[in-house]
């Protein structure tokens, strides 16, 4: 009897670690699978040719920042897909300002669409080309994209298809772009910096800088802009322990600055409620390993608690 229970216990252990190997092997196969971007680009059911879409990797499976991107304080944790925006306005700028190059670029066909193969897991920023047909200036505005990207049931889907929306405007009118500040801090206000620098980009290059402060009401507007070019706005310079983020509503762009503070090697907002939304992005390496742990753990257990009732 005893060498059957302790050949019943080897049996359980094999099977659990077999169990182990497939459910890490196939963990792993996942991690590393590409997959597949779709660009479908139509303005009012009107699918749109040769528009130039670039594609940059930002952050990696788990919203850390990659590549020249590290540079940045624009903070892509505890954000849902449709939550993004914000941040891709944010990194468009930076990526423009600083000339980072594509990693991968084309055109749509005929039908509007372009695809982007061989993407490895990971967020993209998606940027369309401004472009002009007749008096009317076209700008599709960047997003970001997720790969793999979840359904409501919470499977993975590794090709997919985004139909960005855009900005227009006409040549014969002058332009106007503002800028407002606005600061999210909680309980840390007295750190904030007295002044911040917004920039004024013409198709990436610097047009101009302005001192935002308490004097000014954190804001400043520019008019007799010519329509001809891509007018966006920026920070210089992110003040230490923030993050920014740009959110664009017509003419004015919005420039936030949320203090961060580190807490369990993330960087979350400073305020006096914690973050909710839940990380579609945390590690899962970890899972089967605990799992098998645990389920070895719970074997021996029963194994010494009948072998301590047959002592009994």
């Amino acid at each position: 009897m005893k060498h059957n229970r302790i050949s019943g216990f080897f049996a359980v252990l094999l099977c659990l670690i077999i169990l182990f190997v497939f459910s890490f092997s196939t963990f792993a196969a996942e991690s590393d699978r590409n997959g597949s971007l779709a660009v479908s680009f139509l303005i009012e059911d009107e699918y749109i040719s040769d528009v130039t879409f670039n594609v940059y990797r930002v952050a990696d499976e788990n919203y850390q920042p990659v590549g020249a991107y590290t540079a940045y304080s624009v903070v892509l944790e505890d954000l849902l897909p449709d939550e993004f925006g914000p941040a891709a306005t944010a990194l468009a700028a930076f990526t423009v300002r600083d000339g980072i190059p594509a990693d991968f670029s084309d055109i749509t066909n005929e039908y509007g669409y372009v695809q982007f193969d061989g993407l490895q897991t990971g967020i993209y920023l998606v940027m369309g080309e401004m472009f002009t047909d007749g008096n009317t200036v076209y700008n599709p505005l960047p997003f970001l994209a997720m790969l793999p990207s979840y359904d409501t049931n919470g499977n993975a889907i590794y090709d997919i298809t985004a139909s960005p929306k855009y900005d227009m405007w006409q040549t014969d009118k002058k332009l106007e772009r503002s800028v407002k500040k606005v600061w999210v801090e909680g309980n840390f206000e007295n750190i904030r910096p007295a002044e911040i620098t917004a920039q004024l980009l013409q198709n990436g290059s610097i047009a101009d800088e302005v001192v935002l402060n308490e004097a000014n009401g954190w804001s400043y507007s520019w008019s007799d802009l010519d329509p001809n070019f891509l007018w966006l706005v920026i920070e210089k310079t992110v003040p230490n322990d923030y993050a920014v983020s740009v959110e664009q509503q017509g003419t004015i762009f919005t420039v936030t600055n949320a203090y961060m503070i580190t807490s369990g090697g993330h960087r979350e907002p400073g305020n006096d409620t914690p973050p909710t939304l839940p990380n579609t992005g945390q590690l899962w390496w970890p899972v089967p390993i605990l799992l098998f742990a645990g389920a070895v753990m719970l074997l021996i257990g029963v194994s010494l608690s009948r072998k301590s009732g047959k002592d009994a």
